[in-house]
């Protein structure tokens, strides 16, 4: 899944994209345009590029990776070079 299509590894920012308030039903449509990046181009779809992101919501648990990190309110901030990463030349 491409959720944040145009996030690059050399920027030092975080790439957050948001899905506003819309109905199940355009949710589900919406999905399966997530697998090739497309749905960033729809108007219920905000991107965002930032160097740090508070995120809330009452009785919400925050995850990243699919792991859970803590009920929210939670803030994530990039930080420029603290990471190496290999990649194909």
């Amino acid at each position: 899944m491409r959720i944040c299509p145009a996030a690059t590894l050399r920027d030092g920012l975080l790439d957050v994209t948001v899905v506003t308030t819309i109905s199940r039903v355009k949710l589900a449509r919406l999905f399966p345009s997530v697998y090739s990046g497309r749905h960033v181009l729809r108007p219920e779809v905000l991107t965002f590029r930032c160097e740090s992101v508070t995120v809330s919501a009452p009785d919400v648990a925050g995850y990243a990776d699919g792991e859970f990190i803590a009920q929210l309110l939670v803030t994530c901030s990039a930080v420029r070079g603290a990471v190496r990463v290999l990649i194909p030349a």
